[in-house]
Formats: C-alpha cells, sequence, structure tokens
C-alpha cells in the first residue's frame, strides 16, 4: 500500500512547530532480549544451512512479537517518529545468511510492524531504515587493482530499490538512508529512494548520514519537476532538525511469547 494519506503534510506540520524525536538503538536493545539461535530460526528456517543468529532484519519473520515490542517502548516514551528493523536487509547484507529470497518479505513485514505500532500509538510516523553494505563503489578492495569492483553501480541500486520499494508499499511515511560510509552507495539508495518508486508510493523525505562521519547531509523532499521527475533538492534544511533521543521506559512486555520475550528492563543509554 501506499504511505499513509496526508503524512507528510502532518509531519511538516510538527516539524514548523518543534524538533521531532526518532527512536534510538536498536542492535543493543535486539541483543538485551536474549534470544537463542533458535528464535532467529524459528519454524520457518529451521532446516537452513547457515547460521542466521544475530541477523537481526530476520526477526521481523520469525519473532515479530520483539520487534512490535521495541516500537512501542519507544513510542511510549515520546518518539515521534520511529525506524524500522531493516537496517541490514538488502539482497546484499542477506547474502552472508543466504536469505536473499527474504529481503522483500523482511522489508515488507517491517514496515507494518512499525506502521502497526505507530497508529496504535496515534499521530507517530514510520522512517524506513536503509543501512550500509559491506560493498563499497567508491574504492576498490583490491589494493593491487583500483578499477576493480566488487559490485556495478547498477547492481547496487538494484537491491536498494527492492528494499524501498517494500518499506513503501508497508507503509512507511519516509525513509532513512543512514550510517552509509561511501557516498557512491548513498547515491545509489537516494536514487532508488527519489526516482524508482512511482509518485504515488514516493515516500516524502530522505536523509543520508554524511560518510565522513561529521553529520548528517542535508536533503530536502522529492519535487516534481517540469519534465515530471523528482528533483533532489540539497544544501539546505529548510525544517528544525529530527533529534535522536527516545529511550524505551522500563516496563512489563504484554503478550510476547516466551520464547521472544524482552528483557524485563531496558537499559536507559
Amino acid at each position: 500500500m501506499s504511505p499513509a494519506a496526508g503524512a507528510g503534510e502532518a509531519l511538516q506540520e510538527l516539524l514548523g512547530q518543534r524538533i521531532a524525536v526518532l527512536d534510538g538503538a536498536w542492535g543493543t536493545l535486539l541483543q538485551g532480549v536474549g534470544l537463542a539461535a533458535a528464535d532467529y530460526r524459528g519454524e520457518r528456517l529451521r532446516d537452513h544451512p547457515k547460521d542466521v543468529t544475530g541477523d537481526p532484519d530476520l526477526l521481523n519473520l520469525t519473532c515479530p512479537a520483539v520487534v512490535l515490542d521495541i516500537h512501542r517502548q519507544y513510542l511510549a516514551a515520546g518518539a515521534d517518529i520511529i525506524t524500522t528493523n531493516t537496517f541490514t536487509a538488502t539482497s546484499v547484507g542477506q547474502a552472508d545468511y543466504g536469505l536473499q529470497a527474504l529481503v522483500r518479505e523482511m522489508n515488507l513485514r517491517g514496515a507494518q510492524l512499525a506502521r502497526q505500532a505507530a497508529d496504535e500509538a496515534g499521530g507517530r510516523f514510520v522512517a524506513g531504515s536503509i543501512g550500509p553494505l559491506n560493498v563499497t563503489l567508491s574504492l576498490s578492495p583490491r589494493v593491487e587493482d583500483p578499477a576493480y569492483r566488487a559490485m556495478s553501480f547498477d547492481q547496487v541500486y538494484a537491491a536498494y530499490a527492492e528494499q524501498v520499494q517494500a518499506l513503501a508499499e508497508g507503509g512507511a511515511d519516509l525513509l532513512l538512508v543512514e550510517t552509509i560510509f561511501d557516498t557512491l552507495n548513498a547515491k545509489a539508495a537516494i536514487a532508488a529512494a527519489l526516482v524508482d518508486l512511482g509518485d504515488d508510493r514516493r515516500p516524502e523525505r530522505a536523509h543520508a548520514v554524511r560518510a565522513d562521519g561529521r553529520g548528517v547531509l542535508a536533503l530536502d523532499r522529492a519535487r516534481r519537476s517540469p519534465g515530471g521527475r523528482g528533483e533532489l533538492l540539497a544544501g539546505r534544511r529548510r525544517d528544525p532538525p529530527a533529534h535522536r533521543g527516545a529511550v524505551p521506559p522500563r516496563g512489563d512486555v504484554h503478550g510476547v511469547p516466551s520464547q521472544c520475550r524482552p528483557a524485563e528492563r531496558v537499559r536507559r543509554l
């Protein structure tokens, strides 16, 4: 389905009034749950030939209650925007686990879980999380062959396009291109977000972390140009910045299967 109707206007109105609060760390919270290898596999991947322990995005399919609970905790802590549990959910990232065939479903389900939690809280937004790859387009991994690349730009673009399409279909209001250390990889992700999606499904806004780690590269929302293509506006931040700062409170966990039960206490960061 397309992003929530009116989400762009509602987010613009919120940013015009105050700083919007993003959720916080995901990896540390998932690790704190103490899931076993069997929790990651579930029944569906019981006989999968590769070890999938530690693959956070897989939990969208095998242990969705844990993912949904973390979303709810961050919303209870005051987050205006929650990020999907899809940081490494690309065909490139999931190749290490042999789970390329499940990438679209991981992203779709991840967005749906975040959408469910955001709608329960009312007036909250979902950011589709798009993270880095273990390949680089800007540099060769072979010192003796500077022209060599493990993957082409088109291949990286296609991997990100698969992800952003599923995130938008699952209900993401915006996309968060984050922690990508390679600027050319980031370009492929942004191109997939702003060009590949049709107008009826294109999220309102994208942001990217600068490769040098010094801050956030301000990327304004796509604007319709006379030629009918999305035009990327960069260089100026027109709205107050979003702030990553919500911390889940301590609290009980309701309706979570015992084998997937989060820790009773969430460590404050």
